[in-house]
């Protein structure tokens, strides 16, 4: 691993992790230690529950778009979003210091900031996973939309070229990302000029139909 590498993971996490304790062997009186786990066991085991919060999170965004909800509900689900982000952040994050070549606990992590609408934190977070796994497809998808959220656009337009040689189904995704980053720019600018919103949609509709969409099948509600 870098001495940048090295470097980043200890700015990025700082966690420690504790473990350990004897049980009985049957009903005899004499105690063994049970066998230590690798750190890389444990920290797929961290992983897998960091997972397993981020599943959560999303539970509680499907709920939240549900119509008619009561605005009392609506927060304490938000509340209940937050917090299922942020369990999720700390067992990537111990993952990692675990096993810092982890490279799919770096994208979880990177993830989990971009949810929380903090990209540079997740775009360092992706940069990670990618230096250890620069053919990481799903990062560098993700890693794309954290530009979106910058307003990198030609970073963003970069990576889908990258991904359409190596993984047409995630540029796929990526380009619809790009369509509800549009919409949701039209609606809030957010810095962006018209021109430039103009000009990149034309590029993501060339982009489909090079592709050959079927227009009439593209996902309305894709975020991003």
């Amino acid at each position: 691993m870098s001495s940048r590498l090295r470097t980043i993971v200890v700015l990025l996490l700082g966690i420690g992790l504790c473990c350990g304790g004897l049980q009985a062997s049957g009903g005899s009186k004499v105690e063994t230690a049970p066998i230590p786990k690798t750190p890389e066991e444990q920290a797929r085991e961290r992983y897998n529950q960091g997972l397993a919060y981020r599943d959560e999170a999303w539970r509680f965004i499907k709920k939240l778009a549900k119509p008619n909800t009561p605005e009392a509900k609506r927060a304490k689900m938000e509340t209940k979003i937050g917090r299922a982000y942020d369990d999720a952040a700390r067992e990537f994050s111990v993952a990692i210091s675990l096993s810092p070549e982890f490279h799919q606990a770096y994208s979880g992590l990177g993830y989990v900031y971009r949810q929380l609408n903090d990209y540079p934190r997740a775009l360092q977070a992706y940069d990670l996973a990618l230096e250890l796994d620069p053919d990481y497809a799903e990062a560098i998808e993700y890693r794309a939309e954290a530009y979106l959220g910058l307003n990198r656009i030609n970073d963003a337009q970069n990576a889908y070229r990258v991904l359409l040689e190596q993984n047409p189904s995630l540029a796929a995704e990526l380009l619809g990302a790009m369509r509800a980053w549009l919409q949701q720019r039209r609606e809030e600018p957010a810095g962006i000029e018209v021109a430039q919103l103009d000009g990149f949609e034309r590029w993501v509709e060339d982009r489909g139909e090079a592709a050959g969409e079927d227009k009439s099948s593209l996902r309305k509600s894709r975020t991003w």
